[in-house]
């Protein structure tokens, strides 16, 4: 952090900067998606040591210039971004930008059951350089969390939406020190102080010009900012309609040049709002539109970027270079990292396990109570094929619905780690794979285990393992599905969405509600990829297979079904052997787990690449 100190030297005119760190400039930047405009001719500069601000009313191009200079647009073929964004005099894509500068999403996304300082030394167990020793890390997160104000919650819960444990604020801190651990030279923010009342609002941006004296450079949108936080802006730029308004100092010089050409603040004004409220379009009427508008050109004519003179002795020993490895850390220890953290999550989530396991042992005591007197005879086949088939719905949907709704959520903060190059997609995929089983086989074995024995299903301790190794391949497939649907899915509504339809075919070609045989040719090839369907012929060849029926429960004239092969035939389960189902269902979930990690792998973030101008 030595680098940082003593950047900027000012001579005794207080006109000319004299520059030792690193700059960031940006010349007409143009953003568009099809024939909207979002950035029209946008140009600026920050240089270290200076708090860069943001600021419009809602729709003026605030995030997106903010995602510009951060490199963070997301693709969209029908966008078109020109300009050019410079380092150190330097095109960005010569540097490694993504090492030497951080982002700071407006969401705070955080893993809700881990504390502070465990989030914070994960990170730099992922993105900091193997050369420290995990005592330097600890003592970096340490004298980090004393200058953020983190130390009194550092072994506190970050929290949920369901759970609350730290503070807006606190959240919003830990956010910013995560980030701040890998020593970036730029920081870029979008909206820091939503969502925060106005002391905690003050104590964020106070954190960040504390940020700027330390030598960095940070850039952030800001939406309706006090007088007290307007104050502490070195910089700003006040949008409209995607067009530059204002582009220089912040402060009185910002008050003094709008004092200038006509629009004098009033006295014990917020001049950010008064500002704001020039620069804003008033839709209440059509004459207040016009005169809107025509203000709004006015300024716009008048727009000029007021800098200081720089002379440039800019220092690039300390920024990376875009040649420099990947990753900090090793396939390995990446694995290790993810799965102690995706194991904990799973078990210091109390409430969901609590509700998942009561939720399952409710079913069994249910299934008992319908299910309990099964015997040799002919009405009991129907009451079996009811019971198995039940089993085979609980068990896929008790795992596949907690697993999309959970992976939909983190899937976020996987799409954030990745972004920032915190470790392979293959590391994470199997750490939370393997983390997350041990707890649906728990689940399954405790459900099915009661049911198998109170209801009285097939007393053979073979008959039982194989019971359970289609259970546990039911779970394979159903947590391969949630995966799977949730990663492909943009986010959680859809997934759901998209879930539900897939889960009922699954369901009408189980093999309860039809009849296999009878299924029209043209469609009844589904019936393959339910993997209900061979859970259900699995569960239910094990359990005929051998068996002899009686017929005391019916009339002498009725059919009766003496073994159990009989029961096979009739309901069209003899086709295939136990084994064959078995290895059918397991392939299904393998193949799903594998469509889950290629969808998670294939939509990392994609970024808008600037065409130079």
């Amino acid at each position: 952090m030595n680098y940082y100190l003593n950047l900027i030297d000012m001579n005794l005119n207080n006109n000319i900067k004299i520059l030792r760190g690193p700059s960031l400039e940006w010349k007409n930047v143009n953003y568009s998606i099809e024939q909207k405009k979002i950035l029209q001719n946008i140009s600026g500069q920050v240089f270290s040591g200076e708090l860069f601000a943001i600021l419009g009313p809602s729709g003026s191009g605030k995030t997106s210039l903010l995602n510009v200079l951060a490199d963070r647009i997301t693709k969209n073929k029908n966008a078109t971004l020109t300009g050019k964004v410079t380092v150190n005099k330097r095109n960005r894509d010569q540097v490694n930008f993504k090492r030497m500068s951080a982002f700071v999403q407006q969401d705070d996304i955080l893993y809700p059951q881990m504390t502070v300082f465990e989030s914070l030394l994960m990170t730099s167990k992922l993105r900091l350089s193997s050369e420290k020793t995990e005592i330097s890390k600890k003592e970096m997160i340490d004298n980090l969390m004393r200058r953020l104000s983190l130390t009194d919650i550092k072994d506190s819960k970050i929290g949920s939406v369901l759970k609350r444990s730290i503070s807006g604020g606190e959240k919003k801190r830990t956010c910013i020190a995560n980030e701040l651990l890998t020593e970036p030279l730029i920081i870029f923010l979008d909206e820091p102080t939503s969502g925060l009342d106005s002391f905690q609002a003050k104590n964020i941006i106070h954190i960040l010009k504390d940020l700027t004296n330390q030598g960095h450079i940070v850039i952030c949108s800001i939406h309706q900012p006090s007088s007290n936080i307007f104050e502490l802006f070195d910089k700003v730029m006040f949008l409209s309609e995607g067009q530059a308004i204002y582009n220089g100092f912040g402060n009185e010089r910002c008050v003094d040049y709008f004092n200038d050409i006509g629009f004098e603040c009033p006295n014990l004004y917020n001049p950010a709002d008064y500002i704001l409220d020039l620069i804003s379009i008033d839709t209440s009427s059509e004459e207040t539109i016009k005169n809107s508008e025509e203000r709004i050109q006015k300024l716009l004519s008048l727009n000029t970027i007021s800098y200081d003179e720089v002379i440039d002795i800019l220092e690039d020993k300390n920024i990376p270079k875009s040649d420099e490895h990947k990753f900090y850390s090793t396939w390995y220890e990446q694995f290790k990292l993810l799965f102690v953290r995706s194991l904990n999550e799973e078990l210091r989530d109390r409430i969901s396990m609590i509700i998942r396991f009561s939720v399952s042992l409710f079913f069994a005591i249910i299934l008992c109570m319908i299910y309990g007197n099964l015997d040799y005879g002919q009405k009991s086949i129907q009451d079996t094929l009811g019971a198995y088939f039940f089993i085979c719905i609980n068990s896929s949907f008790g795992a596949m619905f907690p697993t999309l709704k959970k992976f939909a959520v983190e899937k976020e903060i996987v799409m954030k780690e990745r972004s920032n190059k915190s470790y392979y997609a293959s590391a994470f995929y199997l750490a939370k794979f393997l983390s997350s089983m041990p707890i649906e086989l728990c689940i399954s074995f405790l459900y099915t285990s009661i049911i198998y024995w109170a209801i009285g299903f097939n007393h053979s301790g073979s008959s039982y393992f194989s019971f359970l190794i289609i259970v546990f391949g039911l779970s394979l497939c159903s947590t391969g599905l949630g995966l799977s649907i949730s990663a492909s899915a943009p986010d959680i509504h859809i997934a759901t969405t998209m879930a539900s339809p897939i889960m009922i075919i699954m369901l009408l070609f189980g093999g309860f509600y039809a009849n296999l045989e009878t299924i029209p040719k043209f469609i009844s090839w589904l019936q393959y990829f339910s993997f209900i369907n061979w859970g259900f012929q699995g569960l239910i060849i094990n359990e005929f297979t051998g068996k002899n029926m009686n017929c005391n429960d019916i009339q002498d004239d009725q059919a009766c079904l003496t073994t159990g092969n009989d029961v096979l035939s009739r309901y069209s389960f003899d086709k295939f052997s136990e084994a064959e189902c078995t290895l059918c269902l397991w392939s299904i979930g393998i193949f799903l787990h594998i469509i889950a990690y290629i969808s998670l792998r294939r939509n990392k973030p994609q970024y808008q690449q600037i065409e130079l101008m």
